[in-house]
């Protein structure tokens, strides 16, 4: 098949012993979108300014084979349980990490993908040294426990590094340049470089943002970057509220 220009090319939530073979997914937000699928074949299909998403945890992964699959003709890397290592590709179309403990990752250059680095249920991961261009979900979207962010350059992402949920978070030294056009307008409020969703214990420090009101005014180079999150409460419905982090230091260029 060849499944295009469409938010979601093929949606596989909740689904068994499926198999989604030698397909061309060209142009959509998500590719294909595996959620909680058990028991499922996907290889041989070849991406094209879209992405893979699986997950979200482990024990979804290791019922399904996932393999052969490409990502703007480069290579598709599911990594699940991996341990203590450094992962350098700068060949990567698309990373994903499950259940994945004391990590770096570094050296990436993706592009053209939903989610450049996928990180769910991991913890003691560091990112560094890595570019993200023209992604539409995020360049790095994190779920998971003890994180340093360092070193990036995020270029025309819909989020530069989504926080998705989990403790500790440590970002400094990054670029976050352009902001992608959010795809959902109720959600303008948080168009910008960098967002989080219940997650605690975030720090940013000495990014450069090209959006950040200091560099359009000087005499305004007091006021720190405004990072915007939400978290949920849920009594009787479910409500959002909005909350805020600071870079107290952006750079005054990029690195």
């Amino acid at each position: 098949n060849i499944v295009e220009n469409t938010f979601i090319g093929i949606g596989m939530g909740g689904r068994k012993k499926c198999i989604v073979a030698n397909n061309e997914i060209l142009y959509n937000v998500f590719g294909i979108n595996c959620g909680n699928s058990l028991y499922c074949t996907l290889s041989n299909n070849s991406f094209f300014n879209s992405g893979l998403i699986i997950g979200p945890t482990a024990n979804n992964v290791l019922t399904n084979i996932v393999k052969n699959n490409t990502i703007n003709n480069k290579p598709y890397y599911l990594y699940v349980q991996l341990n203590d290592t450094i992962i350098s590709n700068p060949e990567a179309g698309q990373v994903v990490l499950i259940d994945c403990h004391n990590l770096t990752i570094e050296n990436l250059n993706i592009s053209n993908t939903t989610i450049g680095v996928l990180v769910q249920y991991c913890s003691d991961i560091t990112i560094r040294n890595s570019t993200f261009t023209n992604i539409h979900r995020g360049g790095i979207s994190l779920h998971g426990d003890d994180f340093e962010i360092y070193g990036n350059t995020f270029e025309n992402c819909s989020y530069g590094c989504y926080l998705e949920g989990g403790d500790n978070f440590y970002l400094h030294h990054n670029n976050f340049i352009k902001v992608f056009k959010h795809d959902q307008p109720a959600l303008s409020w948080i168009k910008k470089h960098q967002s989080f969703m219940e997650s605690t214990n975030i720090k940013y420090d000495q990014n450069y943002w090209d959006d950040w009101i200091g560099l359009k005014l000087p005499s305004l180079q007091m006021i720190p970057k405004i990072i915007p999150g939400f978290r949920t409460y849920c009594h009787k419905r479910l409500n959002i509220f909005p909350i805020f982090e600071f870079d107290l230091n952006p750079a005054l260029e990029p690195y």
